[in-house]
């Protein structure tokens, strides 16, 4: 059977002076930001799958622990913190649009590992990629294999005491429907 997907993935303009302007990462997320939204905006309704993997959720965790000088209690409900969050929802239902992530009970590893044994294909992963420290983190957990379950990070999260508590952080947002 064949598999391939023929999926074209350019990035234009990709070299040594990108990286002398500064992180190559954000430019990219914003040129798929862009496009995303161009191709959506002319849907009136859509659902997207995004890949986000329990390694994910736990870098964001440290991020919000380095964010918080090590007291989630001193998070403040600004945008970056909203924003984190709504990353561990595995399916969020806006207005006319819901975005699902049925990955977040899968580290990286696993996914990499289930992906190979079925022979689903891949695109190569961006030469910039090592870049971005949250690369840098999966490194380490690659290291130190860790049981930690996605339940056990919700469970972690619920039970410090984020301001406005962690179930009422995501409803700054203006989303209609949570599933937790």
């Amino acid at each position: 059977m064949d598999r391939s997907l023929n999926i074209v993935h350019l990035v234009p303009g990709m070299s040594d002076d990108v990286l002398a302007r500064g992180n190559p990462c954000k430019k990219c997320k914003e040129a798929r930001r862009r496009e995303l939204l161009r191709v959506l905006s002319s849907y009136k309704e859509w659902k997207m799958v995004t890949a986000h993997t329990l390694s994910d959720l736990i870098a964001y965790t440290i991020s919000l622990l380095l964010h918080s000088n090590f007291n989630l209690s001193n998070l403040q409900p600004d945008h970056r913190v909203i924003e984190v969050l709504s990353r561990f929802y595995p399916s969020l239902k806006l207005e006319s649009m819901q975005i699902i992530r049925p990955l977040l009970n899968l580290s990286e590893r696993d996914v990499s590992r289930i992906l190979s044994e079925t022979g689903i294909p891949t695109i190569e992963k961006c030469m910039y990629s090592s870049w971005r420290p949250k690369r840098v983190f999966f490194k380490y957990l690659d290291l130190f294999p860790h049981t930690l379950t996605y339940s056990e990070l919700i469970n972690f999260l619920q039970k410090h005491d984020l301001p406005n508590k962690f179930e009422n952080l995501i409803k700054k947002i203006p989303w209609t429907e949570t599933v937790l």
